[in-house]
């Protein structure tokens, strides 16, 4: 049942080249910098028990991967582009969005994603 939840999410190591593929295609926009942030136990919820495997009564492991992307670009560029990943036929979870005009119209855009898996594997930026 875990495995068909998480099922729908970008597999860790399609995350970088998925983020960066969509970011190629999106007119008026620069790569700066990825960084992985890495794999973590996933704890779901705050103060909400582990996942248990019912069947054998421990708990199941699942790992959060997350990356952070930075871009420049103008705002219609940068909308445009989050409006590809949220169409995307996979998914993933946001943690933040940083957005700052630095020089108009040019602006820095900061974003942080994650996916879930049951494999602490982390194949790097």
């Amino acid at each position: 049942e875990l495995k068909n939840t998480v099922s729908h999410l970008v597999q860790p190591r399609e995350m970088t080249r998925l983020l960066e593929m969509v970011l190629k295609r999106t007119q008026g926009l620069q790569l700066s910098k990825v960084t992985s942030l890495g794999s973590q136990p996933f704890e779901g919820e705050v103060g909400a028990p582990p996942p248990r495997n019912v069947a054998q009564q421990r708990p199941v492991n699942l790992f959060k991967h997350g990356l952070t992307i930075e871009f420049s670009g103008d705002f219609s560029g940068t909308l445009e582009y989050l409006h590809q990943l949220e169409g995307l036929e996979r998914s993933f979870f946001w943690d933040s969005i940083d957005y700052e005009v630095r020089d108009y119209p040019t602006s820095v855009t900061t974003i942080s994603v994650f996916t879930v898996s049951m494999n602490e594997s982390w194949i790097g930026v």
